[in-house]
């Protein structure tokens, strides 16, 4: 059976589908990268799934976990479970280099029984002509779709990529941040600046009020003269105590401010805590 084999040339054939096989497979591993960088190159158009979902699942890892994400392990880890056609890249890689492989083996078999079935010399220089073929043809496959090269632009593609939309999505959402008015001021600087703006508001009309008094014009009228002094008078009298009440409304929040830090000072410390802990508590609700 072995000698009809070899007389049939049917390693031949064998070899020259083997070499057909690994060339097939080199070239369309190199049309999977081309695809992919032309879609990461034009990632709004892109055409095949896998820059989107990449784009996905990366978004997705930085909000979980809080923008740490290793980019270039987790765009190696997407290229390793990337598959085409249900073969993962590496498989695709690896189809040439075992045809390669077999092909050769092939060829070395049939040298060897070539010389064992005495068929001649001739036929033995063909087996090592078709080994050298092969492995020219697979040589020039490899160096032409340069499998390597293209993996390696397209894992620095993107990563410029990931790491890019990432920045500018913080960059934007710190601009909205320092556009939209701050939320969550401490409430007791809220309450302050109501009680300034109530203060003022109250003196606004009698400051206002004597001011145009004051800028009355001077009236013939001996009656209206003196009743004009008279109110410009109680009206600064009302100034006067208005001033002099909260002067001392401001001196008494003073005096019961001094007296309770006075008496938290006298507590001991495990009551202290319990007190302050309840003054946040009410303060950050």
């Amino acid at each position: 059976m072995l000698q009809t084999v070899m007389q049939q040339n049917l390693l031949f054939y064998g070899i020259g589908i083997l070499c057909f096989f690994g060339v097939i497979s080199q070239i369309w591993l190199w049309g999977i990268y081309s695809r992919m960088t032309k879609d990461m190159e034009n990632e709004r158009a892109a055409k095949g799934k896998f820059i989107r979902q990449i784009r996905q699942r990366y978004g997705l890892l930085k909000r979980i976990g809080d923008g740490s994400v290793n980019t270039r392990a987790f765009i190696e880890r997407s290229l390793y479970q990337y598959r085409h056609l249900g073969r993962t890249l590496h498989q695709w890689r690896r189809t040439g280099a075992v045809a390669l492989v077999l092909s050769l083996i092939l060829g070395l078999v049939g040298y060897y029984y070539a010389g064992n079935l005495r068929m001649g010399a001739a036929l033995r220089q063909n087996y090592l002509w078709a080994m050298g073929i092969a492995a020219a043809v697979m040589g020039l496959i490899y160096g032409l779709t340069d499998v390597r090269y293209r993996r390696s632009y397209l894992e620095t593609g993107l990563l410029d990529m990931l790491e890019n939309s990432g920045n500018t999505a913080a960059v934007v959402k710190n601009g909205k941040q320092s556009a939209s008015p701050e939320k969550g001021q401490p409430a007791l600087s809220e309450e302050s600046k109501q009680a300034n703006g109530s203060r003022e508001q109250s003196f606004a009309p009698l400051e206002t009020a004597a001011a145009a008094a004051d800028k009355l014009p001077f009236r013939k009228n001996k009656k209206a003269a003196v009743k004009m002094q008279q109110e410009k008078k109680d009206l600064k009298a009302d100034l006067s105590r208005i001033r002099a009440s909260v002067g001392e409304a401001a001196a008494g929040a003073e005096a019961e401010k001094e007296r309770k830090a006075e008496i938290l000072k006298n507590m001991d410390p495990a009551e202290q805590e319990r007190i302050i802990r309840e003054v946040l508590k009410e303060f950050l609700s």
